[in-house]
């Protein structure tokens, strides 16, 4: 399955690495920056608008806060700026330049989530955003500011994108949260449409936007969320790095394109740098989903368990508890002792672990996950928990508990935890529980 993964991940690269070559061919059709990005993003909207008439898409809707669709409004003006950025700096700098600036979007999230959410980031790792920053250096040098700013500000867009999405996804699934932000990033892209009056398109432009959404949005993009159920999320971002190569020969084999020396050394040298930098963040984080080999989540049954995971909220916002030995962050839980009830390992191991007394536990799921070498599945149980008094964190092997609004960026079982979230996001848009078998 893992062969097979990594192969649908470069089918999706094909694709995503053909918007360079389609942007240059609707920028030479006379099409405007704006125009191209903006009816791309009509075309993905009325894509999956179907989603939207699903029952569980209305239902998550109706239960998002003011707060929530102001998250919405963020999300959708951060993929506006992504877009629109892109193709001006394709405009000014090419392919091959602004390809390779969008590298340093892994780096932007880290700094996000370092400075905003507090999360931590091995030291090893960010040794690594020296080569990627002078790489994009080199680059600026070799396309001028102008040629540079607009990249970088795409680059920081999706970064900012990623971080939000993270908060939106533990309230929508993947369709209904694309669909949503969709449709914002297209009401803001029609501000600059406006401004330079490029409403009025021809056919072929109108086929080049379409082939964007259909090719580069949904195809390429849809295979590398498919991809993340079977590979680690950093082997998956490792592989998208990678993207600049196949755009710049795109353009370079069908339109001639052809770098500078400047943009080409840079765009190495940042390439090295934002793999690295990857790759040692997932190694040294801390992230264990290499050793899943399978996840099943069923109804609450009678079948032998030997632990508990508790998705706890205080005052609407997650807990997430980080090991003494990791930097990486999880759900609160731990195994069952002998003669204990699962409801009763749940109440002590919240305490544990968070300090949350007297919170009120209900049962959501049972779940299974074998270990890549083992034959048989480990089963546990998945219980919300919400209400209670929190008291200084007991002594144990957990270093820190903390209140998260969005879901931090390093999770011990990326996998796993995300699979549980979704649990209690389809519970909470359905306002029933799973029934007992």
């Amino acid at each position: 399955m893992r062969s097979k993964a990594i192969l649908i991940v470069l089918v999706g690269l094909v694709f995503a690495s053909t918007s360079g070559l389609a942007v240059q061919t609707g920028l030479r059709l006379g099409a405007q920056p704006s125009t191209l990005a903006f009816y791309r993003l009509v075309f993905v909207s009325l894509l999956l608008a179907p989603i939207y008439l699903k029952k569980d898409s209305r239902s998550q809707l109706r239960a998002l806060s003011p707060r929530d669709w102001a998250l919405v409004a963020l999300t959708g003006a951060m993929l506006a700026l992504h877009f629109y950025g892109w193709m001006a700096g394709l405009q000014i700098a090419g392919t091959a330049a602004a390809a390779s600036l969008l590298n340093l979007q892994p780096l932007m999230v880290v700094a996000l989530s370092t400075f905003a959410l507090k999360e931590r980031t091995p030291p090893r790792a960010l040794v690594w955003a020296v080569p990627a920053i002078g790489g994009a250096i080199l680059i600026s040098g070799g396309v001028g500011l102008e040629g540079a700013v607009w990249p970088i500000m795409s680059a920081l867009g999706y970064a900012v994108y990623i971080v939000c999405m993270r908060g939106l996804r533990s309230k929508l699934g993947a369709g209904a949260s694309m669909q949503l932000t969709g449709v914002v990033c297209a009401v803001v892209l029609a501000v600059p449409l406006a401004i330079e009056d490029a409403a009025a398109v021809s056919v072929p432009i109108l086929g080049v936007s379409l082939y964007m959404a259909v090719a580069c949005s949904l195809c390429g993009h849809m295979l590398f969320s498919w991809a993340l159920k079977h590979l680690p999320a950093s082997a998956v971002s490792t592989l998208l790095l990678i993207e600049p190569v196949p755009a710049a020969l795109w353009t370079f084999l069908l339109i001639g394109e052809v770098p500078g020396g400047a943009v080409v050394i840079g765009s190495a040298v940042m390439l090295a740098g934002a793999v690295a930098f990857t790759l040692t963040q997932a190694r040294y984080g801390g992230t264990k989903d290499e050793f899943v080999e399978q996840i099943e989540v069923t109804h609450i049954s009678m079948r032998p368990l030997t632990f508990v995971v508790i998705d706890a909220s205080l005052d609407g916002r997650r807990v997430f508890v980080r090991h003494k030995k990791r930097e990486t962050w999880e759900l609160p839980g731990g195994h069952i002792e002998p003669g204990e009830m699962p409801d009763e390992a749940a109440s002590r191991e919240l305490y544990e672990e968070t300090g949350i007394r007297g919170a009120n536990l209900t049962p959501l799921a049972d779940y299974g996950v074998r270990w890549k070498g083992s034959a048989s599945q480990s089963w546990g149980r998945l219980y919300s928990a919400s209400g209670g008094t929190r008291d200084p964190l007991p002594a144990s092997e957990i270093a820190e508990a903390r209140v998260f609004t969005l879901t931090p960026l390093l999770l011990t079982y990326p996998r796993i935890q995300q699979r549980l979230m979704h649990v209690q996001k389809i519970r909470r848009a359905r306002a029933t529980e799973w029934p007992r078998r």
